[in-house]
């Protein structure tokens, strides 16, 4: 879990392979998908808007908030050092 106290934003992954986005004043969820295996870790950098996600895939995706759309964009990725993942 990760959390956006700016937001207030809280940002969770689990064994379905998915990123969800929950807006805590409103309940509203926002499901990012792109893994395709169990995530282990999500994590929040508040400076650039940039939630970053691991697991068993060996990739940690970068997605970078888009306000405007009120997207979050994925084609960021690169591979997860050895042992970072599981």
């Amino acid at each position: 879990l990760a959390l956006n106290v700016d937001g207030p934003t809280l940002y969770s992954c689990s064994d379905d392979n998915k990123v969800k986005v929950w807006n805590l004043a409103t309940g509203e969820c926002i499901t990012l998908f792109g893994h395709t295996q169990f995530l282990r870790a999500v994590a929040f950098d508040p400076l650039s808007q940039t939630i970053y996600s691991t697991g068993d895939d060996a990739k940690i995706k970068m997605w970078q908030h888009q306000p405007v759309m009120r997207t979050w964009d994925s084609s960021a990725e690169a591979p997860a050092p050895a042992g970072a993942a599981g």
